[in-house]
């Protein structure tokens, strides 16, 4: 296939490249292969601007770093073939992101700024974070707050100034992370009181919106 001067030793009872500076200039790759090592550099867009981007694009890196020298990932041919619509997220300072989830994995209260939806300015608060979340890009922690004596969910764009304390918590046994979201629906906006409603859905998107 790929036109290799190989010829047969009987002495040896084997096959040998006739030319000894010949050399495999590719591994090949299926073009499953190839795509999907492709399409994961430009799914990588739609985490630019945030936290993640960076360890991601490390872990790219060590991956295209680890094929054989010979080997080179060009993924320019897919930039003007296909086309990745991100959601918008709120941007995330670094540190914040850091000091969040390091709570979150040692279970030690947290403190910080945090701006409510409805405000233009900052509260202090104080959170034992129970629960991280991430909803189409955008980063949530749920956790129960100190000021309000119950859990609460926190947007980590709305966050700044962020901090650990030297304070130990435990995530009571009856606590449900599901009751703040909804894999489908996403996270609720306000209180989390079920409410019955009804929709009116037009013939001409029924099916879609039946799927």
């Amino acid at each position: 296939m790929l036109n290799a001067p190989i010829e047969y030793s009987a002495a040896h009872r084997g096959y040998f490249y006739a030319e000894p500076n010949f050399y495999l200039k590719s591994v090949p790759l299926t073009e499953g292969e190839l795509f999907s090592i492709a399409l994961f550099d430009q799914l990588l867009e739609q985490y630019r601007n945030t936290p993640l981007e960076k360890s991601l694009r490390e872990v790219f890196k060590k991956i295209v770093d680890s094929l054989p020298e010979n080997v080179s990932v060009d993924t320019s041919f897919l930039s003007s073939k296909v086309s990745f619509i991100p959601d918008h997220a709120g941007p995330i300072d670094q540190a914040v992101f850091k000091t969040v989830f390091s709570a979150l994995r040692l279970r030690q209260t947290l403190t910080f700024d945090y701006r409510p939806l409805q405000k233009t300015t900052y509260m202090k608060r104080t959170v034992d974070p129970y629960h991280g979340v991430c909803q189409r890009g955008n980063w949530y922690i749920i956790g129960n707050c100190h000021d309000k004596s119950e859990p609460r969910m926190f947007s980590l764009a709305r966050i700044k100034n962020a901090a650990l304390t030297k304070e130990i918590f435990t995530i009571p046994a009856n606590f449900q992370f599901e009751r703040f979201f909804d894999k489908d629906m996403g996270v609720w906006a306000s209180s989390n009181i079920p409410l019955t409603v009804e929709l009116l859905i037009d013939n001409e998107i029924g099916t879609f919106a039946l799927a």
